[in-house]
């Protein structure tokens, strides 16, 4: 089942329905939950950096410690307009552990076998200088790296690739009107 999570029903009304009555300060599973902790044999949540607080709950109401399965990258985190909370993502990131038997473990998927390696470079080369704690609740390391999952050694006459130009566009001039550029209109 895939909960639509902008829909009321998969907020507010599915919460009240799994947390225990009393227990809203500290929630915990109600009978409905728990129930539901011994049917699933897995929860898996995608794109668990854009995650907000009331999704948390609710998915930790319906699990159990060593059924719970996240994916997802905070590099990528773009719905904090929506109340997503990428701290929860970087929370598990610093904690988890990276032994095959924990119970709660992280398992770095570092190799991109989606862009070529000279994307991949120029993309670590940037975020190395811009990704801080500060900045993107991460310190871009060389763990953090993109690592180029495939190589081609003999591209085809086709192949799309090369150098990687950047253009950066100076905004600093807050002065500046469309009007310099003629692109003004009249009212």
């Amino acid at each position: 089942y895939r909960c639509d999570w902008s829909s009321d029903v998969c907020s507010s009304d599915l919460l009240a329905l799994l947390v225990e009555p009393g227990t809203e300060d500290d929630p915990q599973p109600s009978e409905v939950a728990l129930e539901l902790q011994d049917t699933f044999k897995e929860i898996m949540v995608d794109e668990y950096q854009d995650t907000n607080g009331v999704q948390e709950t609710i998915i930790n109401l319906i699990s159990r410690v060593d059924n719970r399965f996240y994916v997802g990258d905070v590099k990528q985190a773009i719905y904090s307009f929506r109340m997503a909370d990428s701290s929860l993502f970087m929370n598990k990131y610093n904690t988890y552990g990276l032994m095959n038997d924990a119970v709660e473990r992280r398992i770095d998927l570092a190799k991109n076998f989606r862009s070529h390696e000279n994307i991949l470079t120029t993309t670590n080369f940037i975020f190395y200088q811009i990704m801080t704690q500060e900045a993107a609740e991460l310190d871009y390391g060389e763990k953090e790296s993109l690592i180029p999952g495939r190589i081609v050694e003999k591209a085809p006459s086709d192949w799309v690739g090369g150098a990687v130009e950047i253009h950066l566009l100076d905004t600093s001039d807050t002065n500046r009107s469309d009007e310099a550029d003629g692109d003004s209109e009249t009212a």
